[in-house]
């Protein structure tokens, strides 16, 4: 105890001589601090309770408490006690106690006596402490028995006498609990006695006393923290652990030790200067705690979680944690957390790793797979960036518990093929409730720090500009994990971000507040983007062939990244670790699902059944299956799917308040006008791509995977990400990328179009009213209303550019949307302008993408439907299919799973594209606009085509097993085609009766054929049907007259490609070949280059020929005469 000693006499030394500055001393010492007055008794109790001869303390002591002149002090020689030393529970017998008569009861102390638990004079209670040795000293001293009732004079006295009370001599509760228990106790019933008695009412010496006791109470849980050795007790914990130990079970944190001694510790340390020495302990247990946690099953340790939000919320020890934050990386040198270090992972060293099948098995490449990130738990590995802040970074611990944490996996979700869907309901909602507190816990650590002060905020701010830089791999489809954070991290520090953006991204704040988030952050001289957004993304800009911008110029801009407010630096962190976060985890969500229905398909739907045998194939799949839910648990949970939502609306907001000009960015939304100004505004083409993919990827797969959360999303929200989209949509010079404009299209076909209106697409589920309600967002906004048709009918063509499959997805998808549009009033008009001479370019564009959708769809279907008849012919021919060879078998199924998954996508959208033909070819509009020049041969053809390959002799080899399952229906495929050409034949009048007799396609026999199988089904439209057939027969005649009297036509005025006389002659200017118009703008929507020599071409290039068409139309005219 020599050193506390020292430390105690030296701290006396430095107040005297401030005190004896400041003039606080005065003879009585009456004015002495409080801490210099406990500083004495407990150095004087502790040798006390040793035995140690006091004789010069007591005299100090005397200078703070007189004896009374008019008693003389009874001297007590203690060394004759009968044990030979004082004990301090002893009845000293040299000075007789008498009892203390009946006399009027003094409230302060009745009070004091409930609070503490103790008494200075006996009491009928075994529950309240006598402290003897008090009363002996104070009958020493005065000699006066009023003096024995508690107040605020004495209770310092008397705390610090109950504090070294020896262990042994206390009895009962007291017994068994630490110095700190027993302050915390006092905390608590001050809390619930004391407060009672501050009122008006309460006399002064009441108010005094309750006021003098809590602050007794904390400058000795403070002095407790700082010297945990300085008090007698049996206790096995130090008083810091004791401290967390209340904390953690006050999880909501409304007990007196959180809301009482915390903040007021805090305050005590900070005038004593000793913040470090307090809370960096605490820290550091409570750090031990989450990491020891971390290793299990269990690593949402909610109760650590609960006691550091507790302990961060005070300013000083918020501001102290942030700055152990910040030193951590400054601590390491060199490049920091991107210096790589070696560390060896104990855990795990049990795992029952599952054996590998032969090298020719055809999963062995995955369990292999699985097999080696299993076993690189159980040895040594390099780690550095994000994965090492992960690892060691003081903050990180707190944010890093995730359900997809392989323990967590493997514990939560074993067998999960025997489990019911209700047990493993129920863990995935236990683990989304976890996952959603820890959430919450962490932000109030984290906004306590940015609560801090300017340099705390800062060091937060910091904290996450550096993690989001070092994660940036997360984008990757396969991380490098040793240089990448876990889900957990990025998912929880995302959740954060966006609580904290809260207050400017709720709906009612976003006009509000937009105008606070500064354009220019992303650009610093030279144009680069911050840290947390490397300078390799791909921009909204990019693609637009060095289209002019508008805005300023970012060579003005010179800021550095911590120049900016706090919600600028929230709104783009909160983009950028939404991407890393929850979407990065969206996306693995998909993937799991495609493992899955690929080993579902491969090994059948009986292998997976609860009792089926094991298989290694079982065995990925339950690996797999496992991921997945707990993916979804930790990720899709509704409140963090919401603040994700608000999000990307104030983006919305945002973005378009700057494309349309806004100086004030703030007040009501102006008026957005599509295509969107032009050049479009520096600062949003700018933003990087993957913000408005992330929005579509958020609402499509919430749609899809948890519709329920989307009906938590306020409703203006949901209507403001709708206007983003159709408002960038509509204007492809902001985007020229069709990947993107695409997904705006796949959200809104997800989020907002009932599953009622989706054909046989997978249902998004959910509750149908809500479904009813988004859809309802369709006809809201004049902006939707009256551009999204137009908008999806150019994408249709767009489309094409990203790549087969795709384009067949996104097609479908727009078709329906398009029919579901159709039969809303308001969106008709919006139809037809798009259809009209005004916009007839960009109506041919589209026209010839449904037309090439039809030729080569329908086309391709049925080819491989005559395929797929002959393989099933085969099968049912066993002889000759067990002839073949295992190989030659093999190779048949092969193309029959090819031929079948192909045939199945393609018909899906060849009818809904026929149903689109059919019920544009009502409306006046359309039909005139299909009847122009560049259109009217190919519509012609298309139909004709069809309708011969449905009902001409070759229809039977189109009479296969199951037509269903591959979306073929040809009785109705029939009936669109035949009305469709009805109507447009109504519509268009001679021009298009001519086209279909002069295409090639047309067979009158085919036609009648067709007309008597529609009698069977819609009977009353084949009489005007046949009748129009026969004026076919008679358009037939003369076209082949016409073309042989024409006669063969000179080799300049045939297209290139087709060797057909050209009606629009047009030069390509790279190659100087020319070109019927119709032919290279068909070939434009598929490939933007010259066919001859591969260079850029797009169809504004066209060089028009006129004297040449000239030379044409005359050779015709004379032809023919």
């Amino acid at each position: 105890m020599n050193f506390l000693k020292l430390a105690l006499a030296d701290e006396n030394e430095k107040e005297k001589s401030a005190q004896l500055s400041s003039g606080s001393v005065n003879s009585g010492g009456s004015n002495q601090s409080v801490d210099h007055v406990r500083k004495l008794r407990l150095e004087r109790l502790k040798q006390q309770c040793q035995g140690v001869n006091t004789r010069e303390l007591e005299e100090s002591d005397k200078s703070v408490h007189p004896v009374s002149k008019k008693v003389k002090a009874t001297k007590v020689d203690r060394h004759q006690s009968p044990r030979g030393k004082h004990s301090c529970a002893e009845t000293l017998t040299e000075v007789k106690l008498m009892a203390a008569p009946k006399k009027k009861k003094d409230p302060v102390n009745g009070v004091l006596r409930q609070i503490f638990n103790f008494t200075i004079v006996p009491v009928s209670s075994d529950e309240i402490l006598h402290l003897k040795s008090l009363q002996q000293e104070i009958m020493e001293e005065e000699n006066n028995e009023a003096l024995l009732n508690l107040s605020a004079e004495n209770l310092e006295r008397a705390l610090s006498t109950r504090l070294f009370f020896p262990p042994s001599d206390l009895s009962g509760s007291a017994k068994r609990e630490s110095p700190m228990d027993y302050l915390l106790g006092c905390m608590t019933r001050h809390r619930r006695i004391g407060n009672r008695y501050l009122n008006k009412e309460s006399s002064a010496e009441m108010k005094e006393a309750i006021e003098k006791s809590k602050e007794y109470i904390v400058n000795y849980v403070t002095t407790m923290l700082r010297e945990p050795d300085a008090f007698p007790s049996s206790y096995p914990k130090m008083p810091r652990d004791v401290l967390i130990d209340n904390l953690k079970m006050d999880v909501g944190g409304n007990s007196a030790v959180a809301q009482d001694i915390i903040p007021l510790v805090a305050a005590e340390a900070e005038n004593q200067e000793c913040v470090e020495q307090i809370v960096e302990p605490l820290i550091r247990s409570l750090e031990r705690d989450m990491r020891q946690a971390s290793k299990t099953a269990q690593p949402f340790n909610l109760a650590a979680l609960a006691a550091m939000s507790k302990i961060c919320k005070p300013k000083p020890f918020a501001a102290h944690f942030s700055m152990m934050v910040r030193q951590q990386e400054i601590s390491l040198g060199g490049k920091g957390w991107e210096t790589s270090t070696v560390v060896r992972d104990t855990n795990n060293r049990n795992i029952n790793l599952p054996a590998l099948p032969d090298p020719s098995h055809p999963l062995y490449a995955l369990l292999q797979t699985i097999r080696q990130a299993q076993l690189e738990q159980m040895r040594s590995e390099t780690i550095q960036d994000a994965c090492r802040i992960e690892k060691e970074s003081l903050l990180a611990v707190f944010l890093q518990p995730s359900p997809t944490s392989d323990k967590v996996v493997a514990e939560s979700f074993k067998d999960i093929l025997v489990k019911s869907q209700s047990d493993t309901r129920a863990m995935s909602n236990v683990l989304r409730g976890q996952s959603s507190s820890l959430q919450q816990f962490a932000y109030d650590i984290i906004w306590a720090m940015c609560k801090g002060g300017a340099e705390s905020r800062k060091s937060v701010l910091e904290w996450f500009s550096r993690t989001l830089e070092l994660n940036a791999g997360r984008s990757q489809l396969q991380p490098d994990r040793s240089k990448v954070s876990g889900d957990g991290l990025a998912m929880n520090m995302a959740a954060v971000v966006l609580r904290l953006c809260r207050p400017f991204m709720e709906p009612g704040k976003q006009n509000e507040k937009a105008g606070l988030i500064d354009p220019t952050f992303l650009c610093t001289t030279g144009g680069s983007l911050t840290r947390a957004f490397p300078d390799d993304l791909t921009l909204l800009s990019a693609g637009n062939d060095g289209a002019e911008t508008g805005g300023v110029s970012v060579n003005s801009i010179t800021k550095g990244e911590h120049d900016f407010n706090f919600v600028t630096q929230l709104f783009f962190y909160a983009l950028r670790a939404t991407h890393l976060g929850p979407i990065s985890c969206i996306r693995k969500i998909g993937d799991y699902e495609r493992r899955l229905g690929h080993l579902q398909r491969m090994v059948g739907r009986d292998a997976l059944l609860p009792n089926a045998p094991q298989s290694q194939e079982r065995t990925a799949f339950q690996v797999y299956l496992s991921r997945l839910i707990a993916t979804q648990a930790g990720t899709l949970e509704p409140v963090l799917m919401s603040d994700c939502i608000k999000l990307y609306s104030l983006l919305g907001n945002w973005m378009l308040r700057l494309a349309m000009g806004d100086e004030q960015m703030k007040g009501p939304m102006p008026k957005v006008t599509v295509p969107l100004p032009s050049p479009p505004n520096q600062f949003v083409v700018n933003l990087p791509e993957h913000v408005l993919s992330d929005a579509t990827d958020l609402v499509k797969n919430l749609a899809i995977h948890e519709p329920d959360a989307l009906s938590t999303v306020p409703q203006e929200c949901l209507q403001s990400l709708l206007d983003m989209f159709v408002a960038i949509m509509s204007s492809p010079h902001y985007t020229k990328s069709p990947h993107v404009r695409a997904s705006f299209a796949e959200a809104i076909f997800s989020a907002y179009i009932p599953d009622s209106a989706k054909g046989s697409e997978r249902p998004s589920g959910g509750n149908e009213t809500q479904q009813i309600s988004r859809a309802s967002l369709l006809n809201s906004s004049e902006l939707v209303f009256n551009n999204l048709a137009p908008s999806l009918l150019l994408l249709y063509g767009d489309v094409e550019a990203t790549g087969y499959y795709e384009a067949v997805g996104h097609r479908h998808h727009i078709a329906l949307i398009l029919r579901y549009l159709w039969d809303i009033p308001v969106h008709r008009n919006a139809f037809r302008k798009f259809a009209s001479q005004e916009n007839m370019e960009l109506f041919i564009k589209f026209a010839n993408g449904i037309i090439n959708q039809t030729n080569d769809g329908i086309a391709g279907a049925l080819q491989r439907l005559r395929e797929i008849r002959q393989t099933q012919q085969d099968q049912r021919n066993f002889a000759m299919w067990n002839s073949l060879s295992e190989d030659d078998r093999n190779q048949r199924l092969q193309v029959l799973e090819e031929n079948e998954r192909h045939a199945e996508s393609q018909l899906l959208l060849s009818n809904e594209v026929l149903f689109m033909i059919k019920y544009l070819s009502v409306d006046p509009v359309f039909v005139e606009a299909f009847m122009s020049s560049a259109l009217l041969s190919r519509l012609a053809g298309t139909l004709s085509s069809v309708l011969v390959s449905l009902a001409g002799p070759r229809g039977v080899d189109f009479k296969i097993d199951n037509p269903e399952k591959y979306n073929f229906d040809p009785r109705d495929m029939l009936i669109k085609v035949y009305e469709a050409l009805l109507r447009f034949a109504q519509g268009g009048g001679d021009q298009f009766t001519v086209a279909v007799g002069s295409c090639g396609f047309y067979k009158y026999e085919v036609f009648d054929k067709a007309s008597k199988h529609i009698q069977k089904w819609k009977p009353d439209i084949v009489a005007e049907f046949r009748d129009w057939n026969e004026k076919l027969k008679t358009a037939e005649e003369n076209a082949k007259a016409d073309e042989e009297a024409l006669g063969e036509a000179p080799e300049e005025f045939l297209d290139p490609l087709l060797m057909s006389v050209m009606e629009d002659p047009v030069r390509l200017p790279t190659s100087g070949k020319i070109m019927d118009r119709s032919v290279i703008t068909q070939h434009l929507l598929n490939d933007k280059t010259d066919p001859f020599n591969r260079q850029p071409l797009s169809e504004d290039m066209l060089e028009p020929q006129p004297e040449l068409k000239a030379q044409i139309d005359a050779w015709k005219k004379g032809a023919k005469v």
